[in-house]
């Protein structure tokens, strides 16, 4: 499956053929790690909308706090997601 984003007309066609408006804050599935990353972390929800080649699915992702884990190289300071429902 493939995703065409065509920004200029804010356009997401679909290789099966159907199309769907492209909203703003639109990622890949591949680069939406990164993406989020990026993101301002001063909210509680972040809404995402993600492509997967084949459909585009609406996220709402709940910043639930920071967390220190245990790992072979050492203390990892961490940022705890959760999708909402």
């Amino acid at each position: 499956m493939k995703a065409t984003f065509d920004w200029a007309t804010q356009k997401l066609s679909f290789s099966h053929g159907a199309a769907t408006v492209l909203p703003a804050d639109a990622q890949d599935i591949l680069s939406f790690m990164y993406q989020l990353s990026q993101l301002s972390m001063n909210t509680e929800i972040i809404p995402l909308s993600v492509s997967d080649g084949a459909t585009l699915e609406k996220f709402r992702i709940e910043i639930v706090g920071k967390e220190d884990i245990a790992a072979p190289m050492g203390k990892l300071r961490t940022l705890h997601f959760r999708q909402m429902p």
